[in-house]
């Protein structure tokens, strides 16, 4: 039998070398995880808002768009009459 002579702390030293580590910079951090959730929170709502408006934007400018070519067309059959 072939024995080795590694301890199991530096076999564990070992193996943990290749496991990736967590640095943790202290209990709460430079920003606690409340309000880092609540900034998350808050980018999300305003990124929901801000495409609601842009949404909304959009329609009323199809609706516009709409409007005016029905106004062409209407014109374009009145004159179109008329001669």
């Amino acid at each position: 039998m072939h024995t080795t002579n590694t301890s199991l702390g530096q076999r564990d030293c070992i193996l943990s070398q290749f496991q990736p580590q967590v640095v943790v910079m202290g209990s709460r951090g430079v920003i606690s995880d409340k309000w880092s959730m609540r900034v998350l929170w808050l980018c999300a709502i305003g990124s929901g808002i801000s495409l609601y408006m842009v949404a909304v934007d959009r329609q009323m400018k199809n609706r516009d768009r709409m409007l005016a070519e029905s106004l062409r067309a209407a014109e374009a059959e009145g004159s179109g009459e008329d001669v």
